[in-house]
């Protein structure tokens, strides 16, 4: 979650680490810096102890652990094929859906039912909300391969 909460931000990883820096590494309340600062305000203080202890080391985290727990993986190529697209496509078998019934409730989901229209921002919503389960790097990059096709 957090993952998609900093690539959603389009920052780069290491503005975000600068703003939680203590020295050359960030420590707890740091990390609680950065996430305010991305909006993630929808988590607790507890949460957020939680994922400090899980990504640190001795209560530290330096840029390398900081980038290497928060890189986001955007898929290209056959590994798009076969990750984004199959998963999208479990999405709909699951759902009983086909590719026109899937689009009108990624439409509905966001409230872009008359225009059948998505910007990248409800495209994000809309796949968040109809529990498809991909990544945010995953959902911009099937955003970005629909758009190039329209």
């Amino acid at each position: 979650m957090l993952r998609d909460i900093f690539y959603t931000s389009q920052r780069n990883l290491y503005d975000l680490f600068k703003i939680g820096i203590c020295g050359h590494q960030v420590d707890s309340a740091g990390f609680r810096r950065i996430i305010d600062e991305v909006g993630g305000s929808g988590i607790s203080e507890s949460d957020c102890d939680l994922a400090f202890k899980l990504v640190s080391i001795n209560n530290k985290i330096t840029f390398d652990q900081f980038e290497k727990r928060f890189k986001s993986e955007v898929p290209n190529g056959l590994e798009f094929e076969t990750k984004v697209v199959r998963q999208v496509r479990e999405w709909m078998f699951r759902s009983n859906l086909s590719s026109e019934l899937a689009f009108d409730g990624l439409c509905r989901s966001v409230a872009c039912f008359h225009t059948k229209r998505l910007n990248r921002a409800q495209f994000h919503r809309a796949m968040a909300s109809c529990e498809v389960g991909l990544s945010a790097a995953k959902t911009d990059s099937l955003f970005a391969a629909l758009a190039s096709e329209a």
